[in-house]
């Protein structure tokens, strides 16, 4: 019989050779995700949620101090029920870490490909979950640019049961903290994010009906995965029941600044941070425009911030 030393060895070696099988797996996904933008990487391991939380906490402490969150209760009972597509408001760099900690759930966050796509960042990214897009400087730069990145917004709230997405729907960071309402100035809302919430919303009915033209939508919109999401929904067709819902976040850092402003990675540090979550937003229940419904969002989210500004939530 071998020895407690050999097996030691043993377990050893097996133990590299899955740890050298699991990254190159996530280099693989790296990969993917740089070359079809919009890709749904598989959901993140145990490891890699306790490790985004712990990595993110510890940045957001770091660079901005302490934080307090607000409306919890809004995010557990939309979580309960269906999908998230979440749209916090964007003023700071460290936007992405805060609501990672302040959010007690797991959810994929978009990126563009040159951020989180390229090289080691590629895999780095594939194993926290986010979703690469083309656009540059907040910005589709064409049309099909533009229609590549709704479908993805609609990929990613209807891959499978309960998904859950974080946009910074503003695409520029404005650092006085609130959303423009004007579409022409730089930060205002974008209407990229409703467009593909209701993209989403159309996935769903065509999965329901399952006719050749529906089917066609869902490829159309799932790409390379479609046929992965069609037989997801053919074992849990009653997930197609699940409402989608919009959650206003509005991010109040106690250390304001005025747009002119120049920022570093470090103006916040110390001043700490509110995190406002609001009621959810039924998105079957909005215009079908998606300007007006993107204003009624903007509404709400410069609502969330206001009343913490003027200390209604004291």
């Amino acid at each position: 019989m071998p020895d407690l030393q050999t097996l030691a060895v043993a377990a050893g070696a097996l133990g590299a050779l899955f740890l050298l099988y699991r990254f190159g797996f996530w280099i693989y996904q790296g990969r993917l995700m740089a070359k079809y933008p919009g890709y749904i990487v598989p959901d993140k391991t145990l490891a890699a949620k306790l490790a985004t939380k712990v990595l993110t906490r510890l940045l957001s402490r770091i660079g901005v101090g302490s934080r307090r969150v607000l409306g919890l209760e809004n995010l557990y009972a939309a979580a309960e029920k269906g999908r998230l597509l979440i749209l916090p408001n964007h003023s700071f760099m460290l936007d992405f870490a805060v609501c990672e900690a302040a959010l007690p759930l797991n959810y994929r966050q978009v990126g563009t490909v040159s951020e989180v796509a390229k090289g080691f960042r590629g895999t780095l990214g594939a194993w926290a979950g986010f979703i690469a897009i083309d656009t540059t400087g907040g910005k589709a730069n064409s049309k099909a640019v533009a229609e590549r990145t709704i479908r993805s917004y609609a990929r990613a709230l209807s891959f499978k049961s309960k998904d859950r997405l974080l946009i910074f729907p503003q695409g520029k960071l404005v650092y006085s903290g609130g959303i423009p309402q004007d579409s022409k100035v730089p930060g205002s809302m974008r209407t990229g994010a409703v467009r593909g919430a209701q993209l989403a919303l159309q996935v769903f009915k065509a999965l329901q009906k399952g006719d050749e033209a529906g089917l066609a939508l869902v490829r159309d919109v799932h790409g390379r995965q479609a046929d992965e999401v069609i037989a997801y929904y053919k074992r849990h067709p009653e997930a197609l029941n699940e409402p989608l819902y919009v959650l206003p976040v509005a991010i109040d850092y106690h250390r304001r600044h005025a747009d002119s402003d120049n920022l570093t990675l470090f103006s916040k540090r110390g001043s700490g941070a509110t995190v406002v979550i609001g009621k959810p937003i039924d998105v079957s229940g909005l215009s079908d425009d998606p300007r007006v419904a993107s204003e009624t969002i903007r509404v709400a989210i410069q609502e969330l911030l206001d009343r913490q500004r003027q200390g209604a939530f004291a």
